[in-house]
């Protein structure tokens, strides 16, 4: 088994849900999307730049904390003895960094800022999703629609990682878990040949990823996935303190630019936008040509036939 196979089978046995999306993502046509209102929108094609808000401000109130429950029932159920014992000789390690790992769960409210984005399909090209346009927007609504490649991989120039979210009851939960500890029973020679640090570090962010991109289950039309930054480790990313309705509070900035000022790479607006859908609003014609001649600004090629006006009869 080479480096490349072995990384492979880790990354299936510790992350099997995030493979799973990303397959799901790449094997298909669909893309990822972000909503947002039309102010909002402008800004992002004006200034190249995407926020990344903390945790705790986002429209699910319970965001982490429902996460963290479901691990912290799971440490006093006799899951979790068995969840260990699947790990053997590793069986004392696994314990210790499961324990630190529930203790580290107010830091990573703290520290974790995320920007959101959903799965896109085809048949939502000329219309967006209507749950979307209720949530965002406020009658001026943009859907800026982007090409998945980019954003199924971690970005090792501004230290972030996108994740599917997952949309679990306590049951499926649990079912989860079990997809995990038969995995884990069925490859003890993969175990056996990863060392307690690492194992550390794949425990941690097993579980840290899990807390971070589970939700409600009433959320689930939302078909989130989530660009994922710790404060604490980002180092390529303007922060600013920003008045976002009515609350001062920290952000972060992904810079969206064919290169970043040092040479590397970037999140080119040109290369990755797929189109843009302006959502029910009164203002239809007037939007569009706004967007499109940012668009031009942006280097974007044809944007007159990248803009579509959904044609949804709703009224805010």
């Amino acid at each position: 088994m080479n480096v490349d196979e072995r990384n492979e089978k880790i990354s299936r046995l510790f992350f099997p849900f995030y493979r799973d999306r990303v397959d799901s993502l790449t094997n298909t046509s669909k893309r990822l999307v972000h909503y947002t209102s039309a102010s909002a929108a402008l800004s992002i094609l004006q200034k190249k730049k995407i926020w990344m808000r903390n945790v705790s401000v986002m429209n699910d109130y319970q965001e982490v904390k429902y996460g963290a429950e479901q691990f912290k029932n799971l440490r006093n159920s006799s899951q979790f003895d068995e969840f260990k014992a699947a790990f053997g000789d590793k069986a004392d390690a696994f314990g210790k960094v499961f324990d630190f790992a529930i203790a580290q769960f107010p830091e990573w409210e703290q520290s974790t800022y995320i920007s959101c984005l959903s799965e896109h399909e085809n048949d939502e090209d000329e219309l967006g999703r209507l749950s979307m346009w209720r949530g965002y927007g406020k009658g001026t609504g943009l859907a800026i629609v982007l090409r998945p490649n980019i954003f199924v991989s971690d970005f090792d120039v501004f230290h972030i990682s996108t994740s599917p979210v997952e949309y679990m009851t306590h049951s499926d939960f649990k079912n989860g878990i079990n997809r995990l500890i038969h995995n884990i029973k069925d490859a003890h020679d993969i175990i056996a040949m990863i060392s307690e640090n690492d194992l550390q570090y794949f425990i941690e962010n097993l579980i840290k990823f899990a807390v971070l991109s589970m939700k409600h289950p009433g959320f689930k039309e939302e078909k989130e996935w989530r660009i994922i930054a710790d404060i604490n480790e980002v180092s390529e990313m303007n922060q600013a303190i920003i008045d976002v309705n009515g609350v001062p509070q920290k952000i972060l900035m992904i810079p969206l630019s064919d290169k970043m000022e040092d040479g590397k790479d970037g999140f080119s607006i040109n290369k990755n936008l797929d189109r843009i859908i302006i959502g029910p609003t009164p203002y239809p014609t007037v939007l569009k040509k706004a967007i499109v001649e940012e668009l031009k600004k942006c280097n974007v090629e044809h944007p007159e036939q990248k803009v579509f006006v959904s044609d949804i009869p709703y009224r805010q």
